[in-house]
């Protein structure tokens, strides 16, 4: 990847970021769709790495994404559903997608608008090889729930061709992406499409070739793709706010007025079905005619009413809002068509006449909900252009420029859009540094975007520029680390997975004194340890090695994580994040996650006899005996060791290294005479026959001594 990122455009949806980044590559795009939170935090980590990468967003995207992602441009793709149309029109948008059910699939839309050709495929293996379930240094990525969830029975499991021939387990869920894929490509046969992917599934109307042969094909010159993108973006005609304000205040008027059509239907109806509920002389009515004229004269206004709510005016609205009542409507026809079959039968037409009113309510009240919901963001949305219009004029005619810019670096930070508020903040920081507010809002939007170090630096200054920031500093700890509370999404039953781990490790590094972080981090370091341990005593470490990981990565990385557990639990995920290491023959790592584990329990003699092991491996004999003294010093049994490794130096005959280790262990337990022997064998095997005779007899004078006397 690093050969072509200055070779080709290349798009990344928002997970791979990390990965992409940590291999020295930065993308073009990135694109981003999903409406949950938790989102964001697939690219948080990366916002202080990037450099000219743009976003393509879907207009369902959770917000912190575009609000808190400092992207260098934003740009919106719209699907034909209703309200993604009206938005797109009064825009001046000219293109409108198909939808995209994942990031990949707008990937490849993206591409395909922008004319790419060819279009290739890296990464898409639509399967899990080797149970990964992402590129590693994905945020998300959790292996030990795709294990669970590829199970033999799991009728979830489905196995696809693959692109190197065979079969290769994969899901329901990625076969339907597979050919959601497919279908783009079929209905766009212009791009050449290219599957460079390793291994995966197979996706029909691509070509295989292997990622060097298509760089060496199609890559090979460099296309100062950001300049580019900049010219572009200087010569096209950017979309026309006034006509966005007008179309959303027409649409917030319209709405109003529905709005109130609406209520005085529902109110109608509800005085129909009282009248009727509280009379007892209309049980005979056969038809409306045989109702009470009061009562006949209601209906006809309920049904003006209706006829009002669904005319021209009201018509794109209720278009617009069609997915929001889809669920009630389906419900409201299921009932209508039930009633309607009761209906035919007339003596029981006030029964079905009663029950259509209570269907009219319910969905009315759908009605309603949906219409305040809408009017709600309009009216959000256009309070939002209008008072930033307002503070923008005072900005334009340059009087009190430090105040007005506060006053548009606050609102944009009260209103969460803090990709807005940075760059007024960088100017007010360049007018007044000591500004403890300025400070402030900087910590912040600093720490959403997981710059740690810059945070602290941010809030240190604010609360020495103004000591009263303290407070408003540890509210907002205690704010974000109750978002992460809440990501880590924790359940009655305990069961965490890497995902909860990483969100509370991320919570109490934002606030170090949160209670219910804390006591979730408590429980959940028990609770690991001793899952690991089992997988030790089992012979299976490999099944735990996500949750070592994560837990290894965030005490070395998270300073407020090591103060909520014990030492001897810090010193539980070094030893056998270090063991994990070992087995995989990195002695080097393993080493220093042993080392690290003695800081916290330096009077563990099994820490050092370990350690010394591995020293001794790495050839460092110096330290390998130091250690190993030191763990027969804390527990004499250990000496043990010496007289193994004696053993081993003697098979392999190293006879004066054998004679030192022996010499050791017996300087540690001078009654084992044993060693004495073998110290005697040694010396024998040497051609030291006097030394050997001097060993034989103190191993004689020993064993006499050590017997009972002679009764």
């Amino acid at each position: 990847m690093p050969k072509i990122k200055d070779k080709a455009i290349i798009i990344g949806v928002d997970a791979v970021l990390p990965a992409l980044l940590a291999q020295g590559v930065s993308p073009h795009f990135i694109t981003s769709i999903d409406p949950q939170k938790l989102t964001y935090e697939k690219i948080a980590d990366s916002a202080d790495q990037i450099k000219d990468v743009s976003l393509i967003a879907a207009p369902y995207v959770t917000p912190e994404v575009h609000k808190i992602f400092p992207a260098s441009n934003i740009f919106w793709t719209f699907s034909t559903k209703s309200i993604e149309s009206w938005i797109n029109s009064m825009l001046e948008g000219k293109i409108l997608t198909s939808g995209a059910s994942t990031c990949a699939h707008l990937n490849l839309t993206a591409a395909i608008m922008m004319g790419c050709s060819p279009i290739i495929y890296i990464g898409q293996d639509l399967a899990f090889p080797e149970y990964r379930d992402h590129a590693a240094g994905v945020v998300l990525s959790d292996p030990d729930q795709i294990k669970k969830e590829l199970g033999v029975t799991n009728q979830n499991t489905v196995w696809l061709d693959g692109v190197s021939g065979g079969k290769v387990p994969s899901t329901r869920g990625f076969l339907s992406m597979r050919n959601h894929l497919e279908h783009i490509m079929a209905s766009n046969p212009g791009p050449h499409y290219i599957n460079a992917t390793e291994g995966g599934a197979h996706i029909a109307g691509t070509e295989v070739l292997p990622l060097q042969e298509v760089i060496d094909r199609y890559c090979s010159e460099t296309i100062e793709f950001p300049s580019r993108l900049h010219t572009a973006l200087q010569d096209s005609n950017l979309s026309n706010t006034k006509k966005l304000l007008s179309g959303l205040n027409k649409a917030l008027n319209d709405t109003k007025s529905l709005s109130k059509t609406v209520n005085k239907y529902d109110k109608l109806i509800h005085s129909i079905l009282h009248y009727i509920r509280s009379e007892n002389n209309n049980g005979a009515a056969r038809s409306v005619s045989d109702l009470p004229i009061l009562l006949q004269n209601k209906i006809s206004n309920a049904e003006s009413l209706e006829k009002k709510m669904d005319n021209r005016k009201h018509l794109y609205i209720w278009q617009i809002l069609g997915e929001g009542t889809m669920e009630d409507v389906k419900k409201s026809e299921c009932s209508l068509h039930e009633i309607t079959i009761l209906a035919k039968q007339p003596e029981n037409f006030m029964l079905s006449f009663t029950k259509n009113l209570e269907r009219l309510l319910s969905l009315n009240k759908a009605r309603k909900n949906i219409l305040a919901m809408f009017q709600h963001r309009l009216l959000h949305i256009i309070n939002f252009h209008r008072k930033e219009k307002i503070i923008l004029k005072k900005i334009e005619q340059k009087k009190n420029m430090e105040q007005n810019l506060f006053e548009l670096a606050q609102f944009y930070f009260e209103t969460g859009n803090l990709v807005l508020a940075q760059p007024v903040l960088e100017k007010l920081l360049a007018l007044n540094p000591d500004s403890a507010e300025v400070l402030f809002y900087s910590g912040a939007i600093a720490a959403r975007q997981s710059k740690f170090e810059e945070s602290e630096g941010y809030f240190q200054k604010a609360q020495e520029a103004d000591t009263a920031m303290s407070k408003r500093v540890l509210e907002f700890r205690r704010g974000l680390g109750g978002i992460y509370f809440d990501l880590a999404g924790i359940q009655e039953d305990k069961i965490y997975s890497n995902l909860s781990r990483k969100m509370l490790f991320k919570g109490i590094r934002y606030c170090s004194n949160h209670p219910k972080i804390k006591q979730e981090i408590i429980y959940l370091a028990e609770s690991d340890l001793t899952r690991i341990k089992s997988a030790l005593e089992s012979g299976t470490i490999n099944d735990v090695e996500t949750i070592l990981t994560v837990w290894h990565k965030g005490l070395e990385e998270n300073k407020n994580l090591a103060p909520c557990i014990t030492d001897d639990q810090i010193a539980g995920f070094h030893r056998h994040y270090g063991e994990l290491l070992l087995k995989k023959g990195d002695l080097d790592g393993a080493l220093k996650s042993m080392q690290a584990a003695l800081k916290f329990t330096p009077d563990n003699p099994d820490l050092y006899a370990t350690a010394a092991e591995l020293f001794f491996a790495m050839q460092d004999f110096t330290n390998g005996i130091t250690h190993l003294n030191k763990a027969v010093e804390l527990d004499r049994s250990y000496a043990i060791l010496w007289e193994n490794m004696g053993d081993h130096l003697l098979q392999t005959g190293e006879i004066n290294d054998a004679i030192a280790a022996y010499e050791q262990g017996f300087i540690a337990i001078p009654e084992n005479i044993n060693l004495l022997k073998k110290i005697g064998d040694c010396y024998l095997e040497n051609g030291q026959l006097e030394a050997a005779r001097e060993a034989y007899k103190i191993v004689k004078e020993k064993y006499e001594l050590a017997q009972p006397p002679r009764t």
